[in-house]
């Protein structure tokens, strides 16, 4: 698995050396606050860059809350053994 996942990122690193070399024209992109001049490879990085971080942002909302429903199971079932070997310990007594 990490054989492939090293594959992945090589072949994509690859791939985007070779973009940005075939695309060295600087493209001007319009915004809210004037416009900018930069290679086409420059902006692609950006907008990437750009949406990992929207994503990351997105997604920690959802693990804070994976983490302390985890913290709790790890609570109910330290408390679930303790009252399992409480149990066990018992005598039994036969009416």
């Amino acid at each position: 698995m990490r054989l492939l996942k090293a594959l992945i990122i090589v072949l994509t690193a690859i791939v985007g050396v070779a973009f940005a070399a075939m695309n060295p024209d600087k493209v001007p992109v319009h915004y809210y606050f004037g416009v900018g001049q930069a290679p086409l490879a420059l902006w692609l990085a950006v907008a990437l860059a750009l949406g990992v971080g929207v994503g990351a942002l997105v997604c920690v909302g959802t693990l804070l809350r994976l983490r302390r429903e985890n913290a709790r199971l790890k609570r109910d079932l330290r408390l679930a053994s303790e009252e399992v070997r409480n149990l066990r310990s018992l005598p039994l007594n036969d009416p």
